[in-house]
């Protein structure tokens, strides 16, 4: 499902029985432009596809809508609707809904006046044969007790299928992150050698030479950059983004960010970096004192807007 406005007019879909009623907005809601109203949604879970295959069972996200097989495009038009519960109380008078799992079937209908005759979930398929075709839809809901807590509710969509990290693309990757960061050392090793006998050749002559090589730049590690108050900038603004980003995903970590709670993410990461304000402006103040700068209310102003800007 996309972030769209479903209850438009022209998409038809069902309204909750007492009217469409607009959600309290977080700070990171309103920043990226969600617009939350009240919907018949099971609990405020998304629904995960359940696949059965032969290794077993599996979930992902998002409900596929049809398929191609031999270069014709089917549509599942029947969703089997799921509904995992989990005892609340311990006289079973209370539940909450754990998990929600949609199995998408493509069933082809016949139609014989105004009553529909389904066919088995395994019968044929509807297939779209490239003309106007008027597609019958339908669901059917199933519940079950589930033995998964309301505290673990999400640990299900941590787990899927189509989340597994790609481990073989990562290793190559740093295979070939660490031959090419060894080419390189070997490559400045052997220059750095062959300056450094040249060097202890020359030092046993007496005619002055010109420097040439490593001696060249040597000093140059200690000059301030030509645009020091730039360079001071950024570094103030980096060390305000990584603190920002490290102690957001502790916050995450440690599950004070749930998934339930929309806009939560984007709210706590423009709180931190307003926070962190301060640790940007003092690196980037003490790092262009070192380059000797006195512009230093032309720094505080940049520091202050020119990465926000």
């Amino acid at each position: 499902m996309l972030p769209y406005d479903y209850y438009h007019e022209h998409l038809k879909m069902c309204q909750p029985k007492n009217g469409i009623k607009s959600q309290s907005e977080s700070l990171g809601s309103v920043l990226m432009g969600d617009r939350l109203y009240n919907s018949p949604v099971v609990d405020n879970l998304p629904a995960a596809q359940l696949n059965k295959e032969e290794e077993g069972e599996s979930l992902q996200l998002g409900i596929s809508l049809g398929g191609e097989e031999n270069g014709q495009i089917y549509v599942n038009n029947h969703w089997e609707i799921t509904i995992g519960v989990h005892a609340h109380s311990e006289d079973y008078s209370e539940w909450r809904v754990v998990e929600v799992t949609v199995e998408p079937f493509s069933l082809s209908e016949k139609k014989t006046g105004e009553d529909c005759v389904q066919t088995a979930l395994n019968g044929n398929k509807l297939w779209l044969d490239g003309e106007t075709t008027t597609i019958p839809w339908s669901y059917s809901v199933k519940w079950k007790p589930s033995d998964t807590p309301w505290a673990t509710r999400w640990d299900m969509y941590l787990k899927m299928s189509d989340t597994d990290i790609h481990w073989f693309s990562i290793v190559n990757s740093v295979v070939i992150v660490l031959f090419l960061t060894g080419m390189v050392a070997m490559i400045l090793l052997r220059a750095l050698h062959k300056d450094i006998a040249r060097y202890n050749a020359l030092e046993a002559q007496e005619d002055a030479q010109e420097d040439f090589g490593w001696k060249l730049v040597h000093g140059d590690v200690f000059r301030p950059p030509v645009h020091r108050m730039f360079f001071a900038v950024a570094v103030g603004n980096g060390a305000q983004l990584l603190l920002m980003a490290s102690v957001t995903m502790m916050f995450a970590v440690l599950g004070f960010l749930s998934p339930s709670s929309r806009g939560s993410l984007s709210t706590v990461m423009l709180v931190f970096y307003v926070c962190f304000g301060s640790v940007a402006g003092y690196t980037s103040a003490r790092l262009y004192k070192m380059f000797n700068g006195e512009k230093w209310r032309r720094n505080v102003i940049l520091t202050a807007f020119l990465l926000p800007g």
